[in-house]
């Protein structure tokens, strides 16, 4: 009766290591299978996924939807363009200005804030009996332009007053033919500065005389030195 105990004891343990060694390699098996499955999801490439539209395709042709969408223009629209966007191109060539009315613009709105170098009017000593005139030119785009200068005068070494005048072309020629009214500036100094501002230029040069006239007629000798300078508004 032991002897078949002792067998029975023998045969169930080796039943149970096999059925325990069976289950082990049931887990091996289950193992290796997940493993190999999830390597290979990891090795496929995402899938792609289409666009979508924000507009329900039964209102796409809405001429309302259609007029309610974002035009681009502008800086932004080259932006946009350059990073493959499509914004409206007939709205954005509608809103660049015109070239040419910006350079036509430029002409009659520029005025340099660059200082011109002085020009020299007169420089020297002289004498008149009648008067003696000065030409000088304002050049384009100047602002702020002054004649800024001294004048001295005398009679066989006697301090002498002189006259001095400043005109433009239509005062000048009225100067000639004896009918002056009014110049720009006017003024009789026998020794003193003179620091006049004139009128600013656009895109043409403007013209003006600068003349030194003896009223009484008499002889005189005169030391001048005259120049247009360029200030800004505070000087």
């Amino acid at each position: 009766m032991r002897n078949y105990f002792d067998l029975f004891k023998s045969r169930w343990r080796l039943l149970a290591g096999l059925v325990f060694l069976g289950f082990v390699a049931w887990v091996g098996v289950q193992g290796r299978n997940a493993w190999e499955n999830a390597w290979r999801t990891h090795l496929q490439p995402p899938k792609q996924t289409t666009g979508f539209s924000n507009i329900d395709p039964t209102f796409a042709k809405d001429p309302a939807i259609d007029a309610a969408k974002l035009k681009v223009i502008g800086p932004l629209a080259k932006t946009m363009q350059e990073a493959g966007a499509t914004p409206d191109s007939e709205s954005a060539e509608a809103e660049q200005p015109s070239l040419t009315n910006q350079n036509d613009a430029a002409r009659f709105d520029h005025v340099s804030h660059e200082r011109y170098a002085p020009v020299n009017v007169c420089r020297g000593r002289f004498g008149i009996s009648t008067s003696r005139s000065f030409r000088f030119q304002i050049p384009p785009h100047a602002s702020f332009p002054k004649l800024r200068g001294h004048i001295a005068s005398w009679s066989r070494g006697v301090p002498h007053p002189v006259e001095v005048l400043v005109m433009d072309e239509s005062q000048y020629a009225d100067f000639l033919r004896g009918a002056l009214e009014e110049p720009l500036f006017q003024n009789q100094m026998s020794a003193g500065d003179l620091d006049f501002r004139l009128n600013g230029t656009h895109t043409d040069a403007r013209t003006y005389y600068l003349v030194v006239n003896s009223p009484s007629r008499t002889s005189l000798t005169v030391q001048a030195k005259f120049a247009v300078v360029f200030d800004s508004p505070n000087d």
